[in-house]
């Protein structure tokens, strides 16, 4: 497994290259309803993802997922009081252009295909996947 130095320094990268925020879970893109569920980041959260990573001011809980084997896992992103948001984003219902509710975790995956992206979702979801084993708490950095 990656030390935090390191994933921070990816995570970096990719913001820097505009990669890490893709247009499913991008506040700007609103405008476009996509077939299925999927959550959006604050526009305060996207407009800082960069400043952010780079700030170190969050946690990290690292999670073995049953669904991607292979892949280096999934990474909760935990805000400390002292980032500046407690809100990361919200779930936009399949078909729908309108954010709801409130999502508390910033979760770092790398696929095949697109390499780092970040989505929000919620610590509740994410005790629920631990509960269902999907997910398998690996450690925190």
């Amino acid at each position: 497994m990656a030390t935090r130095a390191e994933l921070e320094a990816e995570w970096s990268s990719a913001a820097t290259s505009g990669t890490l925020l893709t247009a499913k879970h991008d506040p700007n893109g609103l405008g476009t309803a996509w077939a299925s569920y999927r959550t959006v980041l604050t526009p305060q959260v996207s407009a800082s993802l960069e400043a952010f990573v780079k700030s170190g001011q969050y946690s990290v809980n690292h999670y073995l997922d049953q669904r991607y084997p292979s892949g280096p896992g999934l990474f909760e992103v935990v805000p400390s009081p002292t980032a500046g948001f407690s809100v990361v984003g919200s779930g936009v219902p399949s078909g729908s252009l309108h954010p709801t509710g409130s999502l508390d975790r910033l979760i770092f995956v790398s696929g095949s295909n697109q390499g780092w992206h970040v989505y929000a979702d919620s610590s509740q979801e994410i005790a629920t996947k631990v509960t269902s084993g999907r997910l398998q708490m690996s450690g925190s950095l």
